[in-house]
């Protein structure tokens, strides 16, 4: 049953929906609520699709320009919440990090992965160029030390490649002299992609490397790479990460195990 102290709080759609406020402090004397900078810079938007163009069978690339507000201020490794209507009633609420970089703050980027039956990847993978779509952030302290001097190692899987993105071409953007590594998983060459890019920002920043290792490829594949886990293709590959930042973004099972060997090569547990 809804306390009287719930019900100035609700609104009579959310008392039909039983809801509740779960948290509840009685004020007894002075306090100070502090709100983290970056909250305070939390806008929704709108904005529309300026392209939806696949890169591979079930990932997208999504491109929206913003249009009220014109402009974002985010850092590398933050991510947007979508606005996405169920019914003329109800909003659901997805999370997707962006993969542009700060530079372009007029439009954002999003890697996104088909997710089946998933109401967000599906919601975002069938809208076209020209459609409207309300966002909010930017959110999340997955965020690029720039003030390191550090070497980065980057290392994901699946949809994880899009903060990572950001941030690796953000610090190539502003001319980064610190060694960047990209680590990135797949089952099979079907699920790769970007090889282009990442070749062009190699050949032009010597700093650059990048690995890309098929964990279950076919074989018609014919694939001349890594195979296996990305974990343990940087137990082969890395010798010593003391002077390394680790930026990891894909299915926990592969953080976990490549924490593990990140951690027994000698990475600090603050990196």
């Amino acid at each position: 049953m809804i306390m009287p102290t719930e019900k100035p709080f609700l609104t009579s759609k959310e008392v039909n929906k039983n809801m509740r406020l779960a948290c509840q402090v009685k004020v007894k004397n002075d306090l100070v609520v502090e709100l983290p900078e970056e909250y305070l810079s939390i806008q929704e938007y709108q904005a529309e699709v300026v392209y939806n163009k696949p890169l591979t069978y079930d990932i997208k690339e999504v491109r929206f320009k913003l249009l009220d507000p014109e402009v974002i201020k985010f850092r590398p490794g933050q991510y947007l919440q979508f606005h996405i209507p169920v019914d003329e009633d109800e909003l659901i609420y997805r999370a997707y990090s962006i993969s542009s970089q700060p530079s372009t703050p007029g439009e954002v980027e999003l890697i996104v992965r088909l997710v089946p039956s998933g109401i967000g990847s599906t919601y975002i993978h069938h809208l076209e160029k020209g459609d409207s779509v309300t966002i909010s952030g930017p959110y999340g302290e997955f965020t690029l030390q720039e003030r390191s001097e550090a070497d980065i190692i980057c290392i994901g899987g699946g949809a994880g490649m899009a903060p990572l993105k950001s941030i690796i071409y953000s610090l190539f953007e502003k001319g980064t002299k610190r060694n960047v590594y990209l680590y990135f998983g797949v089952r099979a060459k079907k699920d790769v992609f970007y090889i282009e890019e990442l070749e062009k920002l190699k050949k032009d920043n010597p700093n650059f490397n990048y690995c890309f290792a098929l964990s279950s490829p076919d074989e018609s594949d014919k694939w001349k790479g890594e195979t296996g886990f990305i974990h343990l293709i940087l137990e082969k590959q890395i010798s010593d990460a003391s002077n390394m930042e680790a930026y990891l973004c894909g299915p926990p099972v592969m953080t976990d195990a490549a924490i593990k060997v990140l951690t027994e090569k000698g990475i600090g547990k603050n990196n």
